[in-house]
């Protein structure tokens, strides 16, 4: 492509098709209409060809024009659906994402979070890689992997761990062992385990 070619010749070129006026083209324009007139001459020179047949009392299409025109109108398109499409990936709303999960993960809330996600973003594609904990954070530290969700997963340099959800732990004991009368037996780190009775 010509590199004195730029999208407003296009928009210009359009506009001025589309009124067949160039002073109603510059209003829309919000443009004098000498300055969009040379713009439109200065296409016409990177083209080789006239695009309109200019007199006194009409401006028309040449039909190297016609021909222009929706080759124009397509260029313009698709350079505003790319826009659109980069803005919408940078905001999160499309592409792909791989999240990396242990297993157990499934017997939470996890399969409902990935089906809202999936309803709030469906032009996502979701990748979801069943692991255990050290293969997640080893695809999140080497960029496989965009997130991951982990069972009891410790601060680590380079990684932003968010708690998403916490379960008690629970200790299960015959209903004639000694300790069933206590309310808490061993304190761990995640604190004391509460007895249920079976």
């Amino acid at each position: 492509m010509d590199r004195d070619l730029e999208l407003r010749h296009l928009r210009y070129f359009v506009t001025v098709a589309e009124e067949l006026h160039f002073g109603r083209a510059a209003e829309r324009l919000h443009l004098s209409q000498p300055p969009l007139s040379q713009q439109i001459r200065k296409l016409e020179g990177i083209l080789g060809y006239a695009l309109f047949v200019r007199t006194s009392r009409s401006v028309r299409l040449t039909s190297a024009g016609e021909a222009y025109l929706e080759r124009a109108r397509r260029t313009l398109r698709n350079v505003q659906r790319d826009i659109d499409e980069t803005r919408s990936i940078g905001r999160g709303e499309e592409g792909s994402l791989h999240v990396g999960f242990v297993g157990s993960g499934m017997l939470t809330t996890l399969p409902g979070v990935f089906r809202a996600y999936s309803a709030a973003y469906p032009r996502v594609h979701l990748h979801l890689h069943e692991s255990f904990t050290a293969q997640v954070v080893e695809g999140l530290e080497n960029g496989t992997l965009d997130a991951g969700i982990l069972r009891d997963g410790d601060p680590r340099e380079g990684l932003q761990v968010q708690t998403i959800f916490e379960e008690p732990y629970v200790a299960v004991l015959p209903a004639t062992h000694r300790c069933v009368s206590r309310s808490y037996i061993i304190r761990g780190r995640q604190g004391f385990a509460r007895l249920r009775s079976r």
